[in-house]
């Protein structure tokens, strides 16, 4: 016998997990879709058939690969290592080493692409102080302009940032004079 009168009026959709209160409110909510002709019943239909497709799934990735073991259905194919399971193995032992190695493995690959990564911020830092170089050779070799003193005063994080020093300057710029 149903609980109340939505049950008799849904029938076999009285045990389902998204209301159809809960669907009329978003339907409301936007009522782009319903001017696309998304109706209560529409939208409760496709609601069942994506729960029905993730059951399948659900009851396909637990069917036993072979008689006795278990495996993930993703055991086997091309993954990416966030999201692959560990295999299953007859021990913890070698659980963890195959955590362990694919760890290693995976820090191995990020180091290797932060170094790649400082190597290009520091030739950026030492382009960006050439060009500073140079145009303080061109524009105000000695330093002397009040303007080119406040601002190196103020911009001292910037210059620590590329490196730039008076010392270095001074040094640079007699080897460009020679």
């Amino acid at each position: 016998m149903a609980d109340d009168d939505w049950d008799d009026a849904l029938g076999d959709r009285a045990q389902q997990t998204v209301s159809p209160d809960v669907v009329r409110k978003l339907l409301e909510m936007n009522p782009a879709l319903r001017e696309r002709g998304m109706t209560t019943n529409v939208a409760l239909d496709q609601a069942n058939q994506a729960q029905t497709q993730k059951a399948i799934a659900e009851a396909q990735a637990k069917k036993p690969a072979s008689v006795g073991v278990t495996k993930p259905a993703s055991v086997g194919a091309t993954q990416k290592p966030a999201s692959k399971g560990v295999e299953a193995s007859s021990d913890v032992v070698s659980a963890f080493k195959e955590l362990k190695t694919r760890l290693a493995n995976g820090n191995k690959r990020i180091d290797e692409e932060m170094a790649k990564l400082k190597k290009a911020k520091d030739e950026l830092s030492h382009q960006m102080r050439a060009q500073l170089v140079d145009w303080l050779m061109q524009n105000d070799p000695d330093m002397r302009s009040p303007v080119t003193q406040s601002v190196l005063d103020q911009e001292k994080a910037f210059l620590q940032q590329v490196g730039f020093t008076v010392k270095g300057y001074v040094e640079e710029r007699t080897k460009k004079a020679k």
